[in-house]
């Protein structure tokens, strides 16, 4: 948590903390695959397949230091677990530009940042 804040919650995990359904193909038989969005993966139902539900690579909590805070630390360590986040990757992330600006103007650190 933020000094100064209390309960910050920021909206790019609000798909995690508030899930909803997302329809997605199966890629083997083309039947639609419903995987809510704090899931990365869903079997389907017509041929057994996993269905892997690919991120975003700017997803926030891949790279922000207040991730565990945000979401939770059990589904922080959930996503870890299951590959799709990593701690590796924190520094591999490339933040874009108005988001920056945009944690600079809420005093946000930005990992890399020099300040």
């Amino acid at each position: 948590m933020l000094e100064g804040q209390v309960n910050l919650k920021c909206p790019g995990s609000k798909s995690i903390r508030e899930p909803v359904p997302e329809i997605f193909t199966c890629p083997n038989c083309g039947a639609e695959v419903e995987i809510w969005t704090h899931e990365h993966m869903r079997r389907c139902s017509s041929c057994g397949k996993t269905v892997i539900r690919e991120l975003n690579t700017a997803w926030c909590i891949q790279w922000c230091p207040y991730a565990k805070e945000c979401i939770g630390i059990e589904k922080y360590d959930e996503l870890l677990k299951a590959g799709v986040i990593s701690e590796k990757r924190k520094e591999e992330i490339q933040i874009p530009q108005k988001l920056k600006e945009f944690m600079r103007e809420c005093n946000i650190p930005i990992p890399g940042d020099e300040v």
